[in-house]
């Protein structure tokens, strides 16, 4: 008996006596052993064992998923396999896994598997296409040498302009052979698959997105693909038909041993809910043409994403209506607005045209409607289209923004000071007007409204229009539909009190900012309740909420407020830390300078005004933002600041 069944027999005992769970979990500890040794062999078995577990798995659950994993495994160890016998082993078990998937999952007994020769012509075709890809670039490489003399700028000769051009114009062209090639070579493969199972049950379209959307995709790019069911046919026996096709198409793709076993999700391997369980790195396989992967933050596949601990499951297998709802608000925030993004455009790969142009025209009709988040798209990742989407629609619903051109036109015939009088006059009848004539008005545009306008007026020190400003459109947020959500209605109300707020301090009217403050404090109490969920809203709101009251802490004269808002910050300064450390770890690196920037500005006023420990415990916060995400120079300011606040330098 070899060293290799040796160490494996009490495994493989364990595995014979149904204890699946248990023998994969030690299997991927032999696994790790092997990687450490640098034992190949070992490694083979391994991975061929665990593949024999997820088969069995499979089997007994009827679960396309297993038989997927099982592929995987099987197709990673040939990868690494250079003995024949060994080879052909695992040819028959990636033979056999398909034979069983389509005995289990598709219930079809009699079909024979397509053989080994039909894995290796589609090699050979996705080869040629690589192939002249590589050609081709060649040729643009060499055509891009091409030696030119010039005296100045070489973009100042119409000789380069052309060649530039030329040159951009044939990547373009590339680009879009490759992408006509990667479909047809999807959709035979799904014909295949079609001719397998059966027919269809009903008319479909699968779809593809991102990459081959946007005629962007190479032959080694990864498919994300949803599919789209004909209204009123989205059933269940509908859907299984379609999640079969899904793990039918998905064990052709593994055949060409593309596929990286970290993004199968294996759970011994890689477990992504729990860090100590992702360990494996797989540097042998190729990673070619694949499906998108399993991880929780990818998933773009039919299949979808499994329930995480903060998600619900999602299956992107659709009627054209149920998944333009993905584009609503209140969908995509949830969902994460990426998936949102690669929805917005689809391209046809397989199936019907007339379902592709149904979702496209009810995603538009969606995207068409005025949008109640602008101020949360200025934190993702298209900031200029963002503004660009919240002016626009600030200056179709409140023509007053207009005013200051106005006044440019008309000093020419009047004084500035009746213009303004009457242009102020005009404004509000027209914002009223709006209001009451667009049924799409909601208590952000309101809010979007006046902390723009607002701040325009008060730059002009016109403050009694100001006042009467927030007076107007506090009344019409009082007439707005009377909904207790906090993304609809409360954290707006919420942002138009705090303005007004710090407007009627900073002209010392203390009875009206203790009644807006007293109105705030009223509303901070729903993000930090204990029914409170963290999310988007809630955490965006949080930090809103800091600089507020770190606002009021800063006006001296303002004593009368002072300890009121100084107890609100004390007394949920767990549930603030926690929040801001919610925002930095989910929306990464790039919020990291806002949210420190609004730890270290709360800290500091914290301290001055005498309350160390939660000066100290909001420094803390920021060190542990800054060094999770390898921001050591602005830890440093922090651990500064944190000695600094309990007298220690």
């Amino acid at each position: 008996m070899s060293t290799v069944s040796i160490l494996l027999l009490p495994v493989d005992t364990l595995f014979s006596y149904g204890f699946w769970d248990i023998a994969e979990n030690a299997y991927a500890q032999i696994l790790q052993q092997a990687l450490e040794d640098d034992d190949s062999l070992l490694e083979i078995s391994v991975l061929k064992s665990i593949g024999d577990v997820y088969l069995e798995k499979g089997r007994v659950s009827k679960d396309g998923k297993d038989f997927t994993k099982a592929s995987a495994l099987y197709n990673a160890a040939l990868v690494r396999c250079a003995d024949w016998d060994g080879r052909q082993s695992l040819v028959h078990r990636i033979k056999r896994t398909e034979k069983c998937f389509m005995r289990y999952v598709a219930g079809v007994h009699d079909t024979a598997v397509s053989p080994r020769k039909d894995d290796i012509a589609r090699k050979v075709q996705l080869q040629k296409i690589r192939v002249y890809c590589k050609e081709q670039l060649r040729t643009l490489s060499s055509r891009a040498n091409c030696p030119y003399i010039y005296k100045d700028n070489p973009m100042e000769s119409e000789e380069a302009r052309n060649a530039e051009r030329r040159r951009t114009e044939a990547v373009r062209s590339l680009y879009h052979y490759v992408t006509v090639k990667m479909k047809q070579f999807s959709a035979d493969m799904v014909e295949e698959c079609i001719e397998t199972l059966g027919p269809v049950p009903c008319q479909y379209a699968m779809v593809g997105m991102g990459s081959i959307c946007r005629e962007e995709m190479t032959p080694y790019s990864d498919l994300e693909f949803a599919i789209l069911v004909e209204e009123g046919k989205c059933t269940d026996q509908t859907k299984t038909y379609f999640r079969t096709l899904t793990h039918l198409f998905h064990l052709k793709v593994l055949n060409l041993g593309e596929t990286i076993l970290p993004s199968m999700a294996i759970k011994s391997l890689n477990d992504f809910n729990n860090k100590e369980t992702d360990w494996y790195y797989d540097d042998t396989t190729p990673c070619g043409f694949s499906f998108d992967g399993s991880m929780p933050w990818a998933s773009k596949t039919a299949l979808g994403r499994d329930q995480t601990s903060s998600k619900p499951a999602l299956e992107l297998i659709m009627t054209p209506s149920e998944m333009a709802e993905l584009q609503k608000d209140e969908r995509s925030v949830k969902e994460g607005y990426h998936l949102a993004d690669v929805l917005c455009n689809v391209t046809l790969i397989s199936g019907e045209k007339t379902l592709v142009e149904a979702y496209r025209n009810k995603v538009q009709e969606l995207l068409d409607l005025p949008s109640q988040l602008w101020q949360v798209y200025t934190e993702m990742s298209m900031p200029e289209e963002a503004e660009k989407h919240r002016l626009g629609w600030i200056h179709c619903l409140h023509p007053c923004l207009s005013e200051v051109i106005s006044i440019l036109m008309l000093q020419g015939r009047t004084s500035l000071q009746d213009v303004q009088c009457q242009t102020i006059e005009d404004g509000f009848q027209t914002f009223g007007e709006a209001v009451d004539s667009d049924k799409f008005v909601v208590p952000w545009d309101l809010a979007v409204y006046i902390l723009n306008y607002s701040a325009l007026l008060e730059n002009q020190k016109r403050h009694a229009d100001v006042e009467r400003l927030f007076e107007t459109v506090l009344d019409k947020l009082g007439q707005c539909e009377d909904v207790a959500d906090f993304d609809r209605k409360i954290y707006p109300t919420m942002s138009v009190f705090q303005a007004a707020c710090l407007f009627y301090m900073r002209q010392g009217n203390r009875e009206k900012s203790l009644k807006c403050l007293q109105t705030v404090l009223k509303c901070s109490a729903h993000i930090f309740s204990d029914d409170s969920d963290i999310n988007v809203y809630t955490d965006q709101a949080s930090m809103n909420h800091i600089h507020f009251c770190t606002a009021v802490l800063n006006f001296q004269h303002s004593l009368r407020y002072k300890e009121e808002v100084k107890k609100t910050i004390l007394a949920d300064i767990d549930r603030v830390c926690s929040i801001v450390l919610y925002r930095a770890t989910t929306f990464g690196p790039k919020l990291v300078e806002t949210c420190t920037d609004c730890i270290y500005t709360s800290g500091k006023t914290l301290e001055n005004t005498g309350e160390t420990l939660a000066a100290v415990e909001m420094f803390h916060v920021g060190l542990k933002i800054c060094t999770s995400q390898e921001s050591f120079a602005k830890a440093l300011v922090f651990l500064t600041s944190m000695f600094r606040a309990r007298g220690m330098l």
